[in-house]
């Protein structure tokens, strides 16, 4: 996306050809409906999401003559600090047991404007997923 001003000269003449990406990190915590079917091979999740941001900020950069410039500034009083949405997905079980190999996709729509400026900014995300799953062995008969 383009660059906006910082209110500097120097830095406004310099980035102003340049591109800007904006960068938020949220940690994110499901909570899903499990529906299996088809001989536990096929299964469907859907529930909400929590997110907590950690992180937020804006890269400046431009090609220069000299080389690449990049500038890095700290954006996170711009965001909120909690994110809310629905996640829903599915997944394909490469054995018929409940824990076994999953490969599968989520869809994350958020629902709080995470922006605390005038804009209106909603995370939403595709997760492609595979389970692999831990200290599942056989049963002792």
């Amino acid at each position: 996306m383009p660059t906006y001003s910082l209110n500097n000269e120097n830095f406004d003449a310099l980035y102003e050809d340049g591109t800007l990406a904006k960068k938020i990190n949220y940690f994110y915590v499901p909570a899903l409906y499990h529906h299996r079917f088809l001989d536990n091979r096929f299964y469907l999740e859907a529930g909400f999401q929590l997110g907590l941001r950690n992180k937020a900020f804006d890269v400046f950069s431009v090609n220069a003559l000299d080389g690449d410039l990049e500038f890095t500034l700290d954006t996170r009083d711009q965001f909120a600090r909690l994110d809310a949405g629905l996640l829903a997905g599915g997944a394909y079980k490469f054995k018929k047991q409940v824990k076994s190999l999953s490969l599968g996709v989520y869809y994350y729509y958020g629902l709080v404007n995470v922006s605390l400026t005038d804009q209106v900014i909603k995370n939403s995300s595709i997760y492609l997923f595979l389970k692999i799953p831990i200290g599942a062995g056989k049963a002792d008969k």
